[in-house]
């Protein structure tokens, strides 16, 4: 017996379970932080706001010398497409989509962001 009371789902939520688990938010934090490490624009880089987006989606650009990446996060509850992305889907909140191609329309599902190295 512990003497704080300990929630009743600490079998399935839990850090072993996470680490298990690729699409976990702890496996998230990670390829989001290796991501930030290994850019010199997601760590130094200028921030700048994108335009005309989607309602729901939020986007940013970071650079930093030749070093670029986007930033793309569909708030809303439905698919939304964003046009004009060309790369490949470096980190995203789903780790199936990592290594993605981008030509030119991206699809993000409900509430999944993306981060893009650009062409």
């Amino acid at each position: 017996s512990t003497w704080l009371p300990v929630h009743p789902d600490h079998g399935v939520r839990n850090v072993e379970a996470q680490l298990e688990d690729p699409d976990s938010i702890l496996n998230l934090h990670r390829r989001l932080l290796a991501a930030r490490k290994g850019s010199p624009a997601l760590s130094l880089g200028e921030y700048r706001p994108l335009d005309e987006l989607p309602d729901g989606v939020l986007g940013w650009e970071r650079t930093h010398g030749d070093d670029r990446r986007l930033v793309l996060l569909n708030l809303a509850t439905r698919y939304e497409f964003v046009d004009g992305v060309h790369g490949t889907i470096e980190v995203g909140t789903t780790v199936h989509r990592e290594g993605e191609a981008v030509d030119g329309r991206l699809l993000l599902a409900a509430h999944e962001g993306v981060v893009v190295r650009p062409a």
